[in-house]
């Protein structure tokens, strides 16, 4: 609902403008860690579409990636926009199209063009997810505006309050719902979402933002992530910051994969019904398997700390890193066993249509 009156108990009386009320809280710790999945399930709350954070993992194929930033690393490896783009199958699997604005604060035209299309998705009642509101580069949703959209508010992973924040950055990347048309059906969401998880596993690598950077993907993701973390030459003669930096991206990175895998399993439990029984059986068997990564990247969670669960003192050693690589290893043999009772699926399925 669009509303241009100060509701004294959410907003403080400077933001009286163009507010969508009712858009639910983001928030760390609630099993929704993949923050664009996170903000888009919120948008969509608020356009009146009933879905879940794992429906949208799921049928997005988000669930099922493992991406890892090379030759550098990067926190943007979890990023659903980033090398395979999940955004696309999420809006078709609902039915909509989305506008996508990748816009630099330095280039005045474009900021112009995609304020504009901020304001013109509030007025028309739709959120906007957006990146690097507060705080740090991850996703939000833009749910009012004031002063001709000059200021934004929004729902942020890290609103300090319990009424909506006000932007503090420029959302370079900001996702914009159109209307919506027809959704394909049940069945061909979840063909679909389990070929993408399909295509993730075997595809080596996607390409990155920057010249000769990429993503590993898949199965060449964690083989690629085990093997940076065995070659001590990546963290000889590393300052604290530096140090610091690997740590909390190789914790992202890792905090990312338990999250998606976990959606996975809820994911995979929820549609195999559908399915005739060989298709199911085959389905069970990847989520079972999916659960048994997720004990083993739980139980090797001491392994890939953020700083700031370190002592002061501490740092991330390399036996820690050595171990976390042991256990990626075998989370990837899993993986591999998972993926084939996917791929099963799949084609049995297919030859049922």
């Amino acid at each position: 609902m669009v509303q241009e009156v100060f509701d004294e108990q959410k907003l403080p009386a400077e933001f009286v403008s163009k507010v969508l009320q009712g858009v639910e809280k983001l928030q760390w710790g609630k099993g929704q860690e993949n923050t664009f999945i996170g903000a888009l399930t919120a948008a969509m709350h608020a356009i009146g579409e009933d879905v879940t954070y794992d429906y949208l993992m799921g049928v997005s194929g988000a669930a099922f990636r493992l991406h890892f930033h090379q030759p550098n690393w990067c926190p943007s490896s979890p990023d659903g926009t980033c090398g395979f783009d999940h955004s696309e199958p999420a809006m078709k699997a609902l039915g909509y199209t989305a506008e996508g604005h990748w816009t630099p604060k330095d280039k005045p035209k474009a900021v112009k063009k995609t304020r504009e299309a901020i304001v013109q998705s509030i007025n028309k009642g739709f959120p906007v997810v957006a990146i690097d509101l507060i705080t740090s580069a991850d996703y939000g949703v833009i749910v009012g505006y004031q002063d001709e959209g000059k200021v934004f508010l929004c729902r942020t992973y890290y609103d300090k309050t319990e009424g909506y924040s006000q932007a503090e950055k420029w959302p370079w990347v900001v996702l914009v719902i159109k209307e919506k048309g027809k959704a394909p059906d049940w069945r061909e969401n979840f063909l679909k979402s389990l070929e993408i998880a399909v295509e993730l596993a075997n595809t080596d690598r996607y390409p990155g933002h920057a010249e000769k950077t990429f993503y590993a993907s898949g199965f060449g993701a964690y083989e690629t992530w085990a093997a940076n973390l065995l070659d001590e030459s990546r963290f000889e003669n590393l300052d604290e910051k530096e140090l610091n930096r690997l740590t909390h991206t190789n914790g992202w990175c890792y905090l990312s994969l338990v999250d998606a895998r976990e959606a996975a399993v809820r994911y995979l439990k929820s549609i195999k019904g559908k399915f005739d029984r060989e298709s199911a059986t085959h389905l069970s068997k990847a989520a079972g398997l999916y659960e048994e990564i997720v004990e083993k990247l739980k139980d090797g969670w001491k392994y890939a700390p953020m700083p700031w669960q370190l002592k002061e003192g501490e740092h991330w050693t390399k036996e820690m890193r050595h171990a976390e690589a042991g256990v990626l290893k075998e989370a990837l043999s899993l993986e591999r066993t998972a993926v084939d009772e996917l791929k099963v699926a799949v084609e049995v399925a297919g030859k049922r249509l």
